[in-house]
């Protein structure tokens, strides 16, 4: 089979400047992935990453500098990024579901490149487009209004865009590489959006006029570069073809993934520790380390000097990353970069008030190990492939969604609550001491500083100790198992068994199923895997009703008493103390509003398996095609040697025009012989 190129689920796509992407099976193993390819996928990660950035350290101080008052910004973070709970789910199931000519990705990029480049304008740019905002409450209305679509907006276009990438390639070593093109690009924008607002105001330009151009610089290299993006690459064709999988069904199949579930449970531990970092990291230098009360230089400066020595200390780090990875492995690699960045994280609480140059230097230090975060895509992407292999679909919308939209949740408690709690430890607001528009940061007592502090170093250091226990038991750790899921992939599609690499159990073809078989499986697939067990016992879904609505019951219960919490509590963001209830309440909404959707779901396909009556032999089919069998009794019985050769036959002949095409006009491949 290799002789022929037959195992065309394992081969590098290949590539063609006028044609863009080829669809899979156009070249054999270990055809390379030009830069040109890695570049266009690359280029947009130059504004998104930036963007992110520059909201989560700049825009807190920008629009707390406008008026805006620190507890109404915690708010409106947690209501527009509770929209998120819900939309970023629906979009990931659109995009893999879609079917057009133009593919599944492309068409939500073309559109969303401009909403996503308008509002984040927009939120960057109050002081220039409604000056009159600026010292009341309607700048903090301002910034909820546009966060809201920002994100929204996010959604519509970089879900599409980050499942993009695992289509490109199959070969693990080329993922890396293209991913290391990707990162290099993403830190070389933010290292710009760190250095460019505080720059421009070095340079005699206003506050209000810096984020302004710089959030134009961002915007049009953004749509530039994704309608190059969506102009010269291709899908491949073969995720076309696949049958679109109900909502629940598909978030089910994802979450029942073995490596994927602890790469989300290491990706929420990092965030958190990531985003606590970003929200206090200017609180931190300005009333913690203090460098402009040594200095002749504002505390603005020495934090935008800080920055962009972080990231030029990562984009150097990358390299040596990328070498590592070679030398001693991506999983390796990938467990020390997250130890070296707890390490270099705790080396924060030894600088003393005043000391420059040290927090200077443990900043380069901590800024290396993000030179390394190309190896989180790269190994999602091989348990996307694993997916693959379990579940005979390509859901790359569904993986990526979920490793984005954990960051997103988890922005809302660790960006709103470490403001708020600042906030309830007794800051003091910075004030206009001269009347001349000028707001000067005040003195803060001992215990918003130890609040910084805690918030700043102790929850990050402990958040990557978590990280690390969990990715050691990450279970794809070589090269070799890389292998053999993509042999798997290969014998499903020759309508053969494989054994898992993971848990030794031989997963049967999916396509040996009917069309009646899968519908049925994907009804089944809405529950939890303990359901199915029972559902074996007892051919009734009477005990999934009764549960389902008792869960109902309690999602419209959390939704009303969360909407109420907020109209009960709102006044309370005067209240420093009380103005983090508020928020909490409105991230509420968004999880119970998720949880509601899910359920409901969950109901239908319920009535539906109860009306169709269910078979117990196939819900035990079914649980052996999905892995959920004791391993010894898991392995069909042996196929005979003439039964294999009629498959290989049938499959062989569905690829033989590609097989023609690789004899380069030599003449038609004889199949029977092949």
């Amino acid at each position: 089979l290799r002789k022929t190129g037959f195992e065309y689920s394992q081969s590098a796509t290949r590539f063609s400047k006028d044609e863009g992407v080829s669809q899979i099976g156009d070249g054999p193993i270990g055809s390379g992935m030009p830069f040109w390819v890695k570049a266009t996928f690359g280029a947009p990660q130059f504004s998104i990453f930036s963007i992110y950035m520059l909201i989560s350290v700049h825009a807190t101080l920008y629009y707390e500098k406008m008026g805006a008052k620190l507890a109404y910004l915690a708010f409106f973070t947690a209501f527009a990024r509770s929209f998120d709970v819900l939309t970023d789910p629906l979009m990931s199931w659109w995009s893999d579901s879609t079917r057009t000519k133009w593919g599944r990705r492309r068409p939500f990029i073309a559109v969303g490149c401009f909403l996503f480049a308008f509002n984040q304008l927009m939120l960057l740019s109050p002081g220039v487009i409604a000056p009159s905002l600026k010292g009341t409450n309607g700048v903090s209305y301002w910034y909820g209004a546009f966060f809201v679509f920002f994100y929204l907006s996010d959604t519509l276009c970089n879900v599409p865009y980050n499942a993009f990438g695992p289509e490109l390639t199959e070969d693990t070593a080329e993922r890396s590489n293209m991913y290391f093109v990707q990162n290099i690009f993403g830190m070389v924008g933010t290292l710009m959006g760190a250095a460019c607002p505080p720059g421009l105001e070095a340079s005699g330009i206003s506050m209000e006029w810096s984020f302004t151009i710089v959030g134009l610089i961002f915007g049009g290299w953004f749509i530039v570069t994704q309608l190059w993006l969506v102009h010269s690459l291709r899908e491949r064709q073969e995720s076309q073809k696949q049958a679109p999988v109900p909502l629940v069904t598909s978030m089910n199949r994802a979450l029942r993934n073995d490596p994927f579930s602890r790469i989300l449970l290491a990706s929420f531990l990092d965030s958190v520790g990531w985003f606590a970092l970003a929200a206090t990291m200017p609180f931190y230098l300005q009333y913690v380390v203090r460098p402009g009360a040594y200095s002749d230089t504002s505390d603005e400066v020495w934090l935008a000097i800080g920055l962009v020595m972080f990231f030029i200390a990562a984009i150097i780090a990358t390299p040596f990353w990328l070498w590592c990875c070679k030398r001693f492995g991506k999983f390796n690699t990938w467990l020390a970069f997250n130890a070296m960045n707890g390490v270099t994280n705790s080396f924060f609480l030894f600088i003393p008030e005043g000391g420059i140059v040290a927090s200077m230097i443990v900043t380069c230090l901590n800024g290396a190990p993000l030179g390394a975060r190309f190896l989180n895509d790269s190994t999602l992407a091989d348990t996307i492939d694993y997916d693959e292999f379990m579940s005979g679909e390509r859901r790359e919308a569904q993986f990526t969604m979920f490793i984005s939209f954990v960051p997103k949740v988890v922005s809302i408690p660790t960006q709103a609550l470490p403001i708020a709690l600042i906030a309830a430890a007794g800051f003091i607001k910075s004030v206009d001491e001269k009347g001349d528009g000028v707001m000067v940061a005040q003195d803060q007592p001992d215990s918003v500083k130890s609040v910084i502090k805690w918030i700043y170093i102790g929850l990050p250091v402990m958040m990557n100790i978590f990280s690390f226990y969990v990715k050691w038991n990450y279970p794809i750790t070589s090269e070799e198992m890389n292998r053999k899921i993509a042999e798997g992939i290969t014998l499903h599609a020759a309508g053969l068994p494989a054994e898992d690499p993971i848990t030794g159990k031989m997963i049967p073809c999916k396509a040996n199923l009917t069309e009646k078989e899968i519908e049925n499986g994907n009804l089944l697939d809405h529950f939890a895997l303990n359901d199915l067990k029972q559902l074996c016992k007892e051919a009734d879904t009477s005990f999934l009703l009764r549960a389902l609505y008792m869960r109902r019951s309690i999602g419209c219960f959390l939704l009303v008493g969360c909407l109420t919490g907020v109209w009960a509590t709102f006044n309370w963001l005067e209240d420093p103390t009380l103005s983090f209830i508020p928020s909490m309440f409105q991230i509420g909404i968004g999880l119970s509003m998720m949880y509601l959707v899910i359920v409901t779901f969950r109901v239908q396909a319920a009535y539906t398996l109860n009306q169709q009556g269910i078979d117990k032999d196939f819900v035990r089919k079914w649980r052996a095609q999905i892995g959920d069998t004791p391993k010894k009794s898991s392995a069909p019985l042996p196929l005979k040697p003439g039964v294999i050769l009629k498959r290989l036959r049938e499959n062989m002949a569905k690829v033989a025009p590609t097989l023609a095409r690789k004899s380069k006009g030599k003449g038609p491949i004889d199949v029977h012989m092949v």
